[in-house]
């Protein structure tokens, strides 16, 4: 199927950081990992995959844990874009991160993030995230790599890694065995009408947060410390 997507803004992730140990010694299936083998979940939830900006966006961390992991280090300007934390200018953001080079110590990915067009109509508040702002650049490039798409509330968080799922033991094991193979190793879904499917499913499963989101994630590129 052929879906419109667009560039809801750009980021700098880290990829060093991989404490997500506790989250595999889980049930299988009981917090949202549906395939063995994961290298690194990735999410546009910043809660889960951080970004190298001092957004504040990390629940799950002390500040004392956050420094000491390198989490945070390079200040977020007050205005990015109409999507913050995201940035609305590529060349802007990669201009700035290269002015804080010494701050940057440890490998982190460029990435741009797509919404569907499609998906606006859901939105119950048009003032909700993400907003229709000017990007640029404002289309996909050919030398970019998509990396997976990934699924959201309407609370934005993500529902794909880091979701509970209730049932009984054969059930979860048949949740497993159904979409595992639709995932990649970073725990993302690895294309667009898989991702379509997903999120049906979401939707069915957990009305509550509905409607879901989809988001798609480019790499740009990887900056090796």
């Amino acid at each position: 199927m052929t879906v419109k997507e667009w560039v809801i803004g750009y980021d700098a992730r880290e990829m060093w950081h991989h404490n997500f140990e506790g989250m595999k010694k889980q049930k299988p299936t009981s917090i949202g990992f549906l395939r063995d083998g994961i290298v690194k979940p990735l999410t546009v939830d910043s809660s889960i995959w951080p970004c190298v900006f001092n957004d504040g966006h990390y629940p799950h961390l002390s500040e004392a844990e956050r420094k000491e992991i390198g989490l945070g280090t390079v200040r977020l300007p007050e205005w990015t874009g109409a999507n913050m934390p995201l940035w609305e200018n590529l060349e802007e953001m990669e201009k700035y991160l290269a002015g804080h080079e010494t701050e940057l110590t440890k490998p982190y990915w460029i990435i741009a993030i797509t919404g569907l067009v499609q998906d606006i109509k859901l939105k119950t508040i048009k003032e909700d995230w993400p907003r229709f702002g000017t990007t640029n650049p404002s289309t996909l490039d050919t030398s970019w790599r998509m990396v997976g798409y990934d699924t959201v509330t309407r609370w934005n968080e993500c529902s794909l890694t880091g979701a509970s799922y209730e049932g009984s033991e054969a059930y979860l094991r048949s949740l497993q065995e159904k979409w595992s193979s639709c995932l990649n190793e970073y725990h993302l879904i690895k294309d667009i009408d898989h991702a379509l499917e997903f999120r049906d499913f979401e939707n069915d499963q957990v009305p509550s947060d509905s409607p879901h989101f989809i988001y798609g994630i480019w790499l740009i590129r990887a900056v090796n410390k």
